[in-house]
């Protein structure tokens, strides 16, 4: 079998998702290894997205552990981001015990690659004046899209940053990648404006007492 996936514990050790699980558990022999419970997975799921839509109603699922949310559709107004995150944190620990890591920026690129710099549980705020100070020394293998072999590819361009990335012509990402492919990782790192998430006519599921974080007046 393969792993599903792994424990921040034993992703230290080496393992990690879609590893042949004879080899994760030689490299973290003292794992357990749990058998998935799908049915439970779908019920959390269903609970946090609900949160989501009690902060606004534009969230746009990304997968069952991962979702986009418009702030600035907020129907208490445009809460502060560290106060948003602070209030979605409490909320899902409340109902389900579990932590959640938190990406906040005006694009949904940023905002992907801003949940993934303090995991587990953190909090990333990227403002739109910072974004370049942030995302450009990071290591090309976090921007979405770019797998082993495409890391391989581009590091043969000398490409390990996304400042690297960045400075390499649309052509050279072509030939090296192909044309669709060069093209994306193109536009990718040079996003900016915020992608409008899809509206939801469902505006909240959950406790409608529950309070949400309002904007300083």
């Amino acid at each position: 079998g393969v792993v599903s996936t792994a424990s921040y514990e034993a992703r230290r050790d080496g393992a990690r998702s879609a590893m042949p699980m004879a080899r994760a558990r030689r490299l973290s022999p003292a794992a357990a290894v749990l058998v998935p419970r799908f049915a439970a997975y779908s019920a959390y799921s269903q609970v946090i997205m609900g949160v989501l839509r009690e902060l606004t109603p534009a969230v746009e699922p990304l997968s069952i552990d991962e979702a986009f949310a418009d702030l600035a559709l907020a129907p208490d107004g445009v809460p502060e981001p560290e106060e948003a995150a602070a209030w979605l944190q409490a909320r899902v620990a409340e109902l389900t015990g579990l932590t959640v890591s938190v990406g906040v920026a005006r694009s949904k690129l940023v905002a992907k690659i801003a949940s993934d710099l303090r995991k587990p549980g953190g909090v990333v705020v990227v403002r739109p004046e910072d974004e370049d100070d942030v995302l450009l020394p990071l290591d090309v293998r976090t921007v979405p899209g770019v797998g082993p072999a495409t890391q391989g590819a581009l590091e043969r361009l000398g490409v390990r940053t996304v400042a690297d990335l960045r400075r390499q012509p649309l052509d050279t990402l072509t030939m090296t990648l192909g044309e669709a492919h060069g093209t994306g990782l193109r536009r990718t790192v040079y996003e900016r404006a915020s992608a409008e998430l899809a509206r939801r006519s469902n505006t909240r599921t959950g406790n409608p007492a529950a309070r949400r974080p309002k904007r300083n007046k």
